[in-house]
């Protein structure tokens, strides 16, 4: 191949990747943040959606019990998976074997 044919793929190829980001970047923080909720809402009590979303936005006419279950218990587990998570991914980013 001749190096403007190469030049020419190279430049189709990042113009279409840099579209991708402005699309893939917000549907995989929504699509996270869905998943973090969804991971303090579960669990053996069962907290009800509308109560966890109160109690993340520190709104005062949350139960005690609530309060204690998502700040104590089930927010600080669901920040770890998502550190460990991204750690995670960008390791296998790093080293392609990891992948295999």
């Amino acid at each position: 191949m001749t190096q403007s044919v190469v030049k020419k793929i190279l430049y189709q190829t990042s113009v279409s990747l840099n579209a991708n980001v402005g699309f893939v970047v917000p549907t995989i923080l929504a699509i996270s943040l869905v998943g973090f909720v969804f991971d303090i809402v579960t669990g053996p009590s069962m907290l009800p959606l509308d109560e966890v979303v109160q109690a993340l936005l520190r709104m005062d006419d949350v139960e005690t019990t609530t309060h204690v279950i998502v700040y104590n218990l089930r927010l600080p587990m669901a920040l770890m998976a998502l550190v460990v998570g991204s750690h995670t991914r960008r390791e296998v980013e790093r080293n392609p074997n990891l992948a295999k």
